[in-house]
């Protein structure tokens, strides 16, 4: 007789070798979102203000390097918002996104005159 040889199929391998396929493929799918390309439009000027004319005007370009105090900076944070919250603390020139574990990455950013007009609806206050 014959000895015969049984194979049997090693499902433990395929699902592990299946785990990696799919998260290698789970990766580069989310990296591609990565590679976007930018691309700039020129503003149609035709809706400018009188105003918005006049402080573009005087814009210099000056490449000017940004105050320790508003480089992006991971800080505490002990307010109540829930993790991936953005919060504008217009009055210290200051966004917030909020992390777990009572952090957050602090922006510094330039506020305009229409931000001094915002308001904190009544539910957000309490």
């Amino acid at each position: 007789m014959l000895a015969r040889e049984c194979k049997t199929f090693d499902w433990k391998w395929a699902m592990s070798s299946l785990k990696v396929r799919l998260g290698i493929l789970a990766a580069g799918l989310m990296l591609s979102g990565c590679m976007q390309a930018t691309t700039y439009e020129v503003t149609n000027q035709t809706n400018f203000k009188p105003r918005d004319k006049e402080l573009l005007s005087k814009v210099s370009y000056v490449k000017t390097p940004v105050p320790e105090a508003f480089r992006r900076a991971i800080v505490d944070y002990h307010r109540k918002e829930a993790s991936g919250s953005i919060v504008v603390d217009s009055d210290h020139h200051y966004l917030y996104y909020v992390l777990d574990s009572g952090k957050a990455i602090r922006y510094g950013i330039t506020v305009g005159e229409e931000a001094m007009a915002w308001s904190v609806s009544p539910k957000s206050a309490a």
